[in-house]
C-alpha cells in the first residue's frame, strides 16, 4: 500500500486509521508522484495526500464524478448553480478561508486517470454521465479522446511539514463545514 512513498506512506496509513477511524483506500502512483488515502465512501469522501517532490501535505474533502447513486456530483453542481451556498459556508467559518477549492476534469483510461492539460473546468453545467472530449496527456502532449467527469476537491494544506496525525487532526477540525455542505448538496432527494 503506497510502498513507493517509503516510511511516509506507512506513517500516513497509521495516522489515517487513528484519526478517521474508518476503512481506507489508497490512491495515487509513483508516476504521478502524489499518493494518499481516502475513506473510500461512495459520494463525498475524506482524503489525505502527500507529494514527496516538494513535501506538500493536505487533508481534503473530495467528490468524484462517478455514477454512485445517480451522479451525486451532478446534484451538487445543479444545486449550486440554482442557489450558491458555498460562499456563505466559507463566510460563516473563518478557518475555511485557507481552504483551496479545485474543480477539475478527470480523464478516464480504464481504471487509471492520467494527468491532462485540460484538467481545470470553466463554470459550465454538467450532465448525469461522463462526457467524451479530446484531451492532452500531460508530459507527452499526446491528444486522445475519452471519457471525462468533474471532480471537486477542497483542500487544507499544511503550512509546513507536520507529523501525520497532527496534520490529519487539524484538517479534520477545519473541514467539517465543507464536508457537511458537500454531503447536503450531493444528497439524493427524499422520495415519498
Amino acid at each position: 500500500m503506497l510502498e513507493w512513498l517509503g516510511s511516509e506512506g506507512e506513517k500516513m496509513r497509521v495516522a489515517f486509521t487513528r484519526v478517521f477511524r474508518t476503512r481506507l483506500r489508497p490512491f495515487g502512483s509513483q508516476s504521478l508522484q502524489v499518493g494518499g488515502f481516502s475513506d473510500g465512501r461512495d459520494g463525498v469522501q475524506w482524503n489525505v495526500a502527500y507529494d514527496p517532490r516538494d513535501g506538500r501535505q493536505w487533508v481534503g474533502v473530495n467528490l468524484e464524478g462517478l455514477q454512485y447513486d445517480d451522479w451525486p456530483v451532478a446534484r451538487l453542481i445543479e444545486r449550486e448553480l440554482r442557489d450558491m451556498a458555498l460562499p456563505q459556508v466559507v463566510q460563516v467559518h473563518a478557518p475555511l478561508r485557507d481552504v483551496i477549492v479545485l474543480w477539475q476534469r478527470d480523464y478516464w483510461q480504464a481504471t487509471a486517470r492520467p494527468e491532462i492539460d485540460e484538467c481545470d473546468i470553466p463554470p459550465t453545467p454538467e450532465y448525469r454521465r461522463r462526457a467524451t472530449q479530446a484531451v492532452t496527456l500531460s508530459g507527452s502532449g499526446s491528444q486522445v479522446e475519452g471519457e471525462v467527469s468533474p471532480h471537486l476537491m477542497l483542500r487544507w494544506m499544511a503550512p509546513a511539514f507536520m507529523e501525520w496525525e497532527e496534520l490529519f487532526r487539524k484538517g479534520k477540525s477545519v473541514l467539517p463545514p465543507v464536508h457537511e455542505w458537500a454531503n447536503r448538496r450531493a444528497r439524493k432527494p427524499v422520495a415519498f
